[in-house]
């Protein structure tokens, strides 16, 4: 800047006639000044000393000016340099999604297919179920269960006897044989006890035709069958009930059995095997 200013203080002095070798004759001539890279084409008697000065004052500031424009533009061409984004922002756009007629259509097409699937898989479950459910009653109205199959079932499925006593549970040990009219009369209102009571009292089934059996014939004190001993969940014999019982005589002891810490008899006694054997009546079985 110093520099510019002292050439600008000779061109004026040049331009005032100052300095040696200006005649009148050649005013019309033009002095070149170079500084740096800016060249100024004076006319002396056109432009006063003052007017120079702001003339190159501008030329200088424009030149800076450029120079550091150019520094701080920053060109886009693919650099990953993050230098280059200093102290800028770029907006994020999201490109639109345009869904066409044709895709919309694809789409509810699709779904459609799908609901008309389902639909069909669930009308097949439910003809399959009727079917199988009407397939059922007629196997079992066509082959019905007798009541020594009933019988012979319900004893595969009882408890076994060291339960007795051990489990703090009354229980019903019912003794029947194969040839007994009367047990199987009595079976399909057994099968009901034991479902209804199921998880809350022993049942107990005996074969008396079965040689295993003797010695809980003997015990129970067993003279005619069907025989239901009922059993307390101390293990003491209460009553045993001799033929085919009601269903509601059934309920009601069995109700009395299972109240804790009972002082009401049972409502219906009928055998007390043990009357002249009290000693006889609490049942174990070791296990």
């Amino acid at each position: 800047m110093i520099l510019r200013r002292v050439s600008l203080l000779l061109v004026v002095i040049n331009a005032s006639g100052v300095c040696q070798g200006f005649s009148p004759s050649n005013k019309n001539s033009r002095t070149q000044h170079v500084v740096g890279t800016t060249q100024l084409h004076i006319n002396p008697m056109d432009k006063s000393p003052l007017d120079l000065e702001q003339e190159l004052f501008a030329q200088d500031y424009d030149a800076v000016r450029g120079s550091t424009m150019e520094k701080e533009s920053v060109v886009v061409n693919g650099n990953n340099d993050d230098s280059q984004w200093e102290g800028s922002s770029v907006p994020l756009t999201s490109k639109p999604t345009t869904v066409t007629t044709g895709q919309s259509a694809s789409a509810v097409a699709s779904m459609e297919e799908e609901l008309q699937i389902q639909k069909r898989r669930n009308i097949a479950v439910a003809v399959a179920s009727v079917v199988f459910a009407v397939v059922s009653y007629i196997w079992q109205f066509t082959h019905p269960i007798t009541p020594i199959q009933l019988l012979a079932r319900m004893e595969q499925e009882s408890a076994p006897i060291t339960s007795i006593g051990s489990n703090g549970k009354p229980t019903v040990v019912d003794f029947w044989a194969p040839w007994c009219e009367n047990c199987k009369m009595a079976a399909p209102t057994l099968e009901k006890i034991e479902e209804e009571y199921k998880g809350r009292i022993n049942f107990v089934s005996v074969n008396g035709d079965s040689p295993q059996a003797w010695p809980l014939i003997q015990r129970f004190g067993v003279d005619a069958i069907p025989h239901l001993a009922l059993i307390s969940a101390e293990g003491d014999v209460e009553t045993a009930l001799i033929g085919p019982i009601p269903k509601r005589v059934m309920e009601a002891d069995l109700d009395v059995l299972l109240q804790q810490e009972r002082e009401t008899p049972l409502p219906y006694v009928m055998l007390d095997v043990f009357a002249n054997r009290p000693d006889l009546r609490r049942v174990h079985f070791d296990k």
